[in-house]
């Protein structure tokens, strides 16, 4: 199944862009960079699309969402992976079918609530968009486990996974034996542990688990996009 499913080995990852919680100190910075000056969003997607990368993985928030549509109307055939809610996620799956997105995924915030009629209800909307669904999760041993005795339909998991287990629920062999045992595409993401790693440890690592079909980069900085992308290339692509 994963290997139907129309996304690129190397994703960009947004999450500098919306200068996330897990970044600690450098969120502040984060905010200054990019959600006051989304003009530095564009620069950064154009770096790393000129490096290679054809693929994002698209939070919908304004600054971020006008960066993307700019970068489209440049001529960058981005592949973009979206995420949805927990706000209004009709709203947000039809802004991500205007973008083009090859596939969407409800947000971790839904997801973990481990709520399978909300689950239900935000993949069924993404199915009849005509994309493929699924969800990505901050506790994914939990939320996988509880997922895999539903018959929920979907295609897709998003799951953070790294060698030091940051940002999860579990040792990092457990979640890999779960996702081994799963048939949908994997996306890991949270791969550097939010800078904690560098990518000569992090990318060899994530690169050898056969369970990961593809890995969201977050990017900050022009050094840091030819230091991470070359060698994710090389291992990846």
């Amino acid at each position: 199944m994963r290997h139907k499913v129309p996304i690129p080995r190397i994703l960009l990852g947004t999450s500098p862009f919306i200068a996330a919680g897990q970044f600690g100190h450098r969120s502040t910075l984060y905010w200054s960079k990019f959600c006051l000056n989304p003009s530095n969003i564009l620069e950064i997607i154009r770096k790393a699309y000129g490096l290679g990368v054809q693929g994002i993985q698209l939070l919908p928030h304004k600054p971020v969402v006008r960066a993307v549509s700019e970068a489209l109307r440049e001529g960058m055939d981005l592949r973009i992976v979206g995420s949805v809610g927990p706000g209004d996620i009709e709203r947000d799956v039809e802004l991500l079918k205007e973008l083009g997105a090859v596939a969407i995924v409800a947000h971790g915030d839904i997801a973990d609530l481990r709520d399978e009629k909300l689950l239900e209800r935000t993949i069924e909307a993404i199915h009849e968009a005509g994309r493929p669904a699924g969800f990505a999760s901050h506790q994914p041993f939990k939320t996988l486990n509880w997922a895999r005795r539903l018959s929920l339909d979907y295609e897709i998991v998003m799951v953070p996974l790294n060698v030091l287990g940051a940002f999860m629920d579990s040792k990092p062999e457990d979640l890999v034996k779960l996702l081994e045992e799963s048939e949908k595409f994997v996306i890991a993401k949270k791969v550097l542990a939010a800078g904690s790693l560098p990518p000569t440890e992090a990318l060899p690592y994530v690169a050898g688990l056969t369970c990961v079909d593809s890995v969201a980069l977050g990017i900050s900085s022009d050094r840091e996009a030819e230091e991470t992308i070359a060698l994710a290339r090389s291992l990846f692509v």
